[in-house]
């Protein structure tokens, strides 16, 4: 038997639907807003869920099918990188590894089951950091304070290699300069006779080097460096004469 479907009528041959009314296919859109700590997804609520990470969050899943039904929701998390995210037990990554997501960005996420939630294969399907950019340095070079690999003075915009994301609000009196990437790696360059770019020694870097850990703000002031990791702890170094450090001490 044909079935013949159109704008006003569905023919089944021995049936006919007169006037059907065609629409276009959309999914609602569960807005979760901020995010912190227990966080719970209500696939009733719709299977397109956006979210802001502002502090570490653990996540459950309500309202999934029978076990006997494919069920599927895409979860779309800006700053996912930047707080712990806690994911449903029976949550199964791809090489058993969890994602690594943007620390300042967003991240799409897909989950589904066939177990009624027992078991959630889960996948990151696109990332798209929202902050990246270009870096840009010049003036006075000294030191290597440019990052460009070298101590010239330059008198136009030179771009420092790299895709980065927040760049310090440097002291005015500052030599040496602490830019994080997109990633939330911390690099700096620059004066080093006090300990300021964090690598354990004094020696001056003209091109940028890595602090390790994931970092999502840094400030420099004019011979130390404050910094916070994506943890919210907060971590000093170089030159401590009057305190500048918050260590309690002036060494």
């Amino acid at each position: 038997m044909a079935i013949k479907l159109s704008a006003t009528r569905l023919d089944l041959g021995t049936a006919r639907l007169d006037n059907a009314n065609l629409r276009a296919y959309s999914e609602v859109t569960n807005a979760l807003g901020n995010v912190s700590g227990a966080t719970t997804i209500n696939l009733a609520l719709g299977c397109i869920v956006t979210a802001t990470a502002t502090a570490a969050v653990t996540w459950t899943i309500t309202n999934t099918p029978s076990s006997s039904a494919y069920c599927a929701f895409t979860l779309i998390l800006t700053n996912g990188g930047r707080y712990t995210q806690v994911w449903p037990s029976g949550t199964k990554w791809q090489n058993s590894v969890s994602p690594t997501l943007s620390v300042i960005g967003t991240d799409v996420l897909t989950f589904f089951t066939v177990d009624g939630g027992t078991t959630w294969q889960g996948s990151v399907v696109m990332q798209n950091s929202t902050s990246t950019g270009r870096l840009f340095a010049w003036g006075y070079g000294a030191l290597g304070r440019l990052g460009l690999g070298d101590a010239a003075n330059r008198s136009s915009p030179v771009q420092v290699s790299g895709s980065w994301a927040a760049v310090t609000v440097n002291s005015t009196t500052s030599s040496h300069s602490a830019v994080i990437k997109s990633d939330g790696s911390l690099w700096v360059w620059g004066r080093n006779s006090y300990g300021q770019l964090g690598q354990s020694d004094v020696v001056h870097r003209s091109s940028p080097v890595q602090v390790a850990g994931t970092w999502i703000q840094v400030v420099t002031g004019q011979n130390h460096t404050a910094a916070i990791k994506t943890d919210n702890t907060l971590w000093t170094w170089g030159y401590n004469h009057r305190g500048q450090l918050g260590i309690g001490s002036t060494q």
